[in-house]
This record gives C-alpha cells, sequence and structure tokens, in this order.
C-alpha cells in the first residue's frame, strides 16, 4: 500500500496526500521517502504549477513517528534528522506555491510541514500543536525558523516553550493559520486557491518566493544546529521517559 498518493485535482495543481490514517500520518522512515518522491515528481514537473499538500480520512499529520525512536545515541539522532531535512529542503526551497489543506491534527513535524507552506487552509476543527517537550525533544522540521517569521519572536516563544496546541480560531488569530473553512470544504478551498496561484508566471512567482525566504545560510545554519541538538535530546534519559509514556499513554516524570 502506498503511503503517499499523488493525484492532479485540477488544471496545473498537484496534490500530495499523506495515507497512513491508522497512524495519523505518522513520518516514518518510509513516508518520509515517499513524500521526498512525491515532492521531487511534482515540482519537477513542468506541468504542476502549485502544490497541495494534505493527509487523508481527516487529519493531516501527526509528526514523527515516536515507535521508530529508540536508541539513539547522539550522533544517530542527527543522522535521523538529516535525513529528514531533505524533506524539509524541498518544502523551504520549493519555486512553486505550496498549500497546506489542514483537517484534523498536525502536530510536531506536522506543524512544521505546514508552516514551510505559503497558505495554511484548514477546517474549523483542526488543531495544530507542538508538543516536543512532552519526548523530551526540541522543535524540529525547521520549526524554530518558521514559526517566528509567522506569529513574531515572543509568541514563538510561548508557543513552543510552553508545548502549545492551538486550535482553529486560535491558530489563525496567531497567524499559523491563513483561513478557516468548514471541514467538508478544505479540499476545495485548498485546490481552488492552488488553481488561482497555478495562473500567475512562473519565473516571478519563484523569485519572489525566493526573495520572501532571505539568504539560504540563516536556514542552513538553523537546520545544522536543530540537528545537532536534536541528536543530543535523542539520546537523553527525558527522550526515553516521554517516548514511553507516549506510547503507554500516561504523563512523562522528567528528573
Amino acid at each position: 500500500m502506498s503511503l503517499v498518493k499523488i493525484d492532479l485535482p485540477a488544471d496545473r495543481v498537484g496534490r500530495i496526500t499523506m495515507d497512513r490514517p491508522d497512524q495519523l500520518h505518522a513520518l516514518s522512515a518510509e513516508m518520509r521517502v515517499a513524500l521526498i518522491d512525491a515532492m521531487e515528481n511534482l515540482l519537477a514537473g513542468p506541468d504542476v504549477r502549485a502544490i497541495v499538500i494534505t493527509g487523508s480520512e481527516g487529519n493531516f499529520c501527526a509528526g514523527g513517528d515516536i515507535s521508530t525512536m529508540k536508541d539513539l545515541d547522539a550522533e544517530g539522532g542527527r543522522a535521523r534528522m538529516l535525513a529528514g531535512h531533505r524533506l524539509v529542503r524541498l518544502f523551504a526551497y520549493a519555486e512553486k506555491p505550496l498549500i497546506a489543506a489542514v483537517e484534523g491534527y498536525a502536530m510536531g513535524a506536522g506543524a512544521g510541514m505546514a508552516l514551510w507552506c505559503d497558505t495554511v487552509i484548514a477546517g474549523a476543527g483542526a488543531r495544530i500543536g507542538f508538543p516536543f517537550f512532552r519526548v523530551g525533544l526540541v522543535p524540529d522540521y525547521g520549526i524554530t525558523f518558521t514559526l517566528p517569521r509567522r506569529v513574531g519572536e515572543g509568541r514563538a516563544r510561548r508557543i513552543l516553550l510552553n508545548a502549545e496546541t492551538l486550535g482553529a480560531e486560535a491558530a489563525l488569530d496567531a497567524g499559523l493559520f491563513e483561513e478557516i473553512v468548514p471541514n467538508d470544504e478544505v479540499q476545495a478551498r485548498a485546490v481552488g486557491l492552488a488553481e488561482e496561484m497555478a495562473r500567475h508566471p512562473v519565473a516571478a512567482v519563484a523569485m519572489t518566493k525566493s526573495l520572501l525566504n532571505g539568504a539560504p545560510g540563516e536556514l542552513e545554519t538553523g537546520l545544522e544546529k536543530e540537528a545537532m541538538a536534536q541528536g543530543i535530546c535523542m539520546s537523553t534519559d527525558d527522550h526515553k521517559e516521554g517516548a514511553a509514556a507516549f506510547r503507554e499513554k500516561r504523563t512523562p516524570n522528567f528528573r
């Protein structure tokens, strides 16, 4: 069974749908590779000029697959993050408009992917969260780069240092979502917006996105620091306790 599906829901619009619904599309290594392949496919295709990213069966993405984060030392954790950064760079340096169609949960790395998109269309029941501390980890997928740009430095610090999860209205108010629609209208609205963006001149869109991104060195430095920090955290007893508590559905006891 394919973990990621690609379709063309409108003229010059591609859509990537994460499809691991029994795990709320948690990012396993296989899912990450499938997403990379799908992104590379649509970014390279001249007939696709805007891309919608979404998840099947009413959820966007629950974040990293905690069940695969076992017995990692600092170097193993860093290597895991560097592999994930291949996907981050495809989002960050994409020359085509990216629209996140968020239904249900967008948590952790799932929130990270949504924040890399140019526009986030969310359902009224959507929730976006940054629960990294609950499993003894730091924010990843470039969130310390994207979140302050969206909500401001002070609010980003509060959200991350309090491991907050925001409902749709709060996320809209904070600047994490651009638009809220009824749950059953998310896909149509995201595809419609992508279709509008796909009509714009290709070179001008690509150059505008590059200008908005700023100097590449800032992101690259941040990703390297993130990989090192996450590697260290993945090797700690706090992470082991947080992951165990997550699996056992209990509150972690950090010491």
